[in-house]
């Protein structure tokens, strides 16, 4: 199991690195992934017996279709799709390690014990931490005299930043929809999908800060990777076990 964990991990992060500098994960990554998950099945039947496999197979087969499902109605992009599910491939059940004394997870294996379900529920939990700090961030400019937005739900979704800065920044979108009429006057609308940032958008936002239309800062939110809770998601079901399972228990008072 620790030799599963340990070979999955350089390509997550290689995942997350390509996907933070490029915005896509490059398909050579999953050959090798297929690779080492069909030989690592190899080698448990060569070990344990072909009616080993059952239980994985099962695993991978209900890992698939669940990830599949998902992405097929939009919730997350291909490359994440294909990260799970080459995750169920190299670790199909719940991995039960002994580290330097220690039993991993500390929480103890869920109940359903497919891995990679874990790793995408913590994945989601994990995330809802960006508006929190995005929110605390915003926090500490208001203190710094920076004036209330006109919709609160920017506080957790986005930060301001100057217009003449937009081109030092990557990956960010605009929330603010700008559009001017024929009075030449420029409205706004809020989005909260946001406005995908470019040369020509930076180029009018440039043309009406100059002729005093718009302010000298606009709200935009970061794009941020799924791939990185994805890796998160791993690195906590390996050493801490399955977060929501965890949250459930609490709440039912059984940990």
């Amino acid at each position: 199991m620790l030799v599963r964990v340990i070979l999955c991990l350089p390509f997550l992060l290689y995942a997350c690195w390509s996907d933070i500098k490029t915005r896509k994960v490059t398909n050579r990554l999953w050959p090798p992934m297929i690779s080492l998950g069909i030989v690592l099945l190899i080698l448990d039947a060569v070990n344990s017996g072909i009616q080993s496999l059952i239980p994985a197979a099962v695993a991978i087969g209900v890992v698939f279709v669940f990830v599949y499902i998902i992405y097929y109605f939009g919730v997350f992009g291909g490359a994440d799709a294909k990260a799970l599910i080459l995750i169920g491939l190299m670790v199909p059940l719940y991995p039960s390690i002994t580290l330097f004394g220690y039993n991993l997870p500390f929480a103890g294996v869920p109940i359903h014990r497919l891995f990679a379900l874990s790793v995408l529920g913590n994945g989601v939990f994990l995330s809802i931490i960006i508006p929190v700090v995005i929110f605390i961030y915003n926090l500490t400019e208001l203190f710094k005299g920076k004036k209330m937005p006109e919709r609160l739900f920017l506080l957790l979704v986005g930060y301001r930043r100057e217009v003449k800065k937009l081109k030092d920044y990557k990956h960010l979108r605009l929330l603010e929809s700008y559009e001017e009429t024929g009075d030449g006057r420029v409205h706004k609308r809020y989005k909260l999908g946001g406005v995908k940032i470019d040369d020509e958008v930076i180029e009018e936002l440039e043309k009406w800060l100059g002729s005093g239309k718009i302010g000298t800062e606009v709200w935009v939110t970061p794009g941020l990777p799924f791939m990185i809770p994805i890796t998160l998601g791993f690195l906590s079901a390996v050493v801490w076990g399955d977060l929501i399972d965890s949250l459930v228990k609490l709440a039912l008072g059984l940990i």
